[in-house]
């Protein structure tokens, strides 16, 4: 085993358990443990309570974590743990694309994208533990298995499962395929403006301690003064950037909003949920440098059975608020959430 800033290249068994004979099959004459040491030392995650470990042939990852309890908060709320997720999926496309030949830029930038979804699936399954409405989880983590149920595709996000599209560009080639990300669709506003849940509701949803949400006239908004992501300057003297970042009310919400408090604001949970993708997902996207540069933004999270009013192929309701997303010359990214079962 090689480890180069805490990424182990073993060449042998991933974390999750063997591959199956046909996914192993043909990758190990390409795999160079020391190829793969140098290539994935280029991808560093600057979070304090991150670290990313990488496994194969074929390519794996574990996001390593440390921190409070979700289970024991605020009972208990100096102790922190340490737990690691294991990705759903190895990546095998990186072995095969290395075996055909490929250079060092097409591997990284498929790497890449495969930590930054990773990273992503992973903080969504942190939501799912942390956020509560009156105390009670929203989204579960994990789908209730019996004991005679086979695998699952909810990704460990329990009701929740997300995919991903890239605005196309240079570093947006991959294994997942291109698509392009026209501009966010504007929220189509009522015929007579509503306002959304009175503010007061807002303290109904807990989340992360040190992060609070809130909500404006616009929508929910989430931010923390205490979680920093790295300000991009490269130097010591430039403070980290504290984020702030939330999405629009949706028209469900609004909806529900005139049939009565308590109905809009039981709606509003998919928003405050959405907000919190938005705002992790943002902060993954700042705080994962490759070759010591960012490369993606978010440009939006939506939902996946959404329809939009401007047309086919354009998810509605997509709106930021609170930050800017035009990070350029960063690559967009969009997530769709499905919200299956009761969520």
């Amino acid at each position: 085993m090689q480890t180069r800033n805490d990424v182990a290249i073993p060449s042998g068994m991933p974390v999750g358990g063997p591959p199956s004979e046909e996914t192993a099959a043909g990758l190990e004459d390409g795999w160079d443990p020391s190829r793969w040491a140098t290539l994935l030392d280029r991808i560093d995650v600057r979070l304090g309570d991150v670290g990313l470990k990488y496994w194969g042939p074929p390519l794996w990852l574990e996001v390593t974590m440390t921190g409070p309890d979700s289970d024991l908060w605020p009972t208990v709320s100096s102790q922190h743990h340490s737990w690691n997720w294991q990705s759903s999926e190895a990546c095998a496309t990186v072995a095969q694309m290395a075996n055909d030949g490929a250079g060092d830029v097409e591997l990284l930038a498929v790497a890449g994208r495969y930590t930054l979804e990773n990273l992503v699936l992973n903080a969504i399954h942190e939501i799912g533990e942390w956020l509560r409405f009156d105390g009670e989880r929203l989204f579960h983590s994990h789908a209730p298995l019996g004991p005679s149920a086979g695998p699952t595709s909810d990704q460990g996000n329990g009701p929740v499962e997300i995919s991903f599209s890239y605005a196309t560009g240079s570093f947006a080639t991959g294994e997942a395929g291109e698509r392009r990300v026209d501009a966010a669709a504007e929220p189509s506003a009522p015929e007579e403006p509503l306002a959304g849940p009175q503010a007061r509701g807002a303290g109904r949803f807990t989340y992360l301690p040190g992060v609070s949400i809130t909500f404006t006239t616009d929508g929910p908004l989430v931010e923390s003064t205490t979680r920093r992501v790295p300000s991009g300057a490269g130097s010591p003297d430039v403070d980290d950037l504290a984020l702030k970042l939330g999405v629009t009310w949706s028209q469900r919400t609004l909806q529900a909003v005139a049939l009565g408090e308590e109905t809009g604001l039981r709606a509003s949970a998919r928003d405050v949920h959405r907000a919190l993708v938005a705002y992790e997902t943002q902060r993954i996207c700042g705080a994962l440098y490759i070759d010591s540069q960012t490369k993606w933004h978010l440009d939006g999270v939506y939902e996946a059975d959404a329809v939009s009013p401007k047309g086919p192929g354009l998810p509605a309701e997509p709106g930021l608020i609170g930050a800017s997303n035009a990070s350029a010359p960063t690559t967009g990214i969009r997530i769709s959430v499905a919200y299956n079962g009761t969520a």
